[in-house]
């Protein structure tokens, strides 16, 4: 199965885009950018949204949750309230959220707060908890 970093290399260089181009977009420094590709560490959430953004791409595509792209115009600011609509809708605590993230009550009200955006594998761990697409969380 392929990986976020493989996609995201293969995406970009069948765009024409160069490296140093995509990180220029991202306004990142060019060794960020190539550490994404290489897989030695993923982007946080706003620049996912923006590299999704970059390559019309879903996050859900881009991620490798799926093999269809459907790209949409997303926007991170929604998460907070989504999730606390997910959440509500399924009769969840935070708490239980949390415990499910290994992540502390706290953290997951601040995403919920929108005082912080959850790492890379918490917003998937997110998506799979609400059984959702990532874009879903973001729409």
């Amino acid at each position: 199965m392929e990986k976020f970093f493989q996609r995201l290399k293969r995406e970009r260089i069948s765009s024409g885009m160069k490296q140093v181009q995509a990180a220029k977009f991202l306004k990142i420094h060019p060794n960020t950018y190539q550490s994404y590709e290489r897989g030695y560490c993923y982007p946080p959430l706003e620049r996912l949204v923006a590299i999704s953004a970059m390559l019309n791409l879903s996050i859900d595509y881009l991620t490798c949750r799926t093999d269809i792209n459907k790209f949409k115009c997303l926007n991170f600011q929604n998460l907070a309230l989504n999730l606390k609509t997910m959440r509500m809708k399924q009769g969840c605590t935070q708490k239980k959220i949390a415990e499910a993230l290994g992540i502390s009550t706290v953290s997951y009200q601040n995403y919920e707060l929108n005082t912080r955006t959850p790492s890379y594998q918490h917003f998937i761990a997110l998506a799979d908890f609400f059984q959702t697409s990532c874009d879903a969380l973001l729409m």
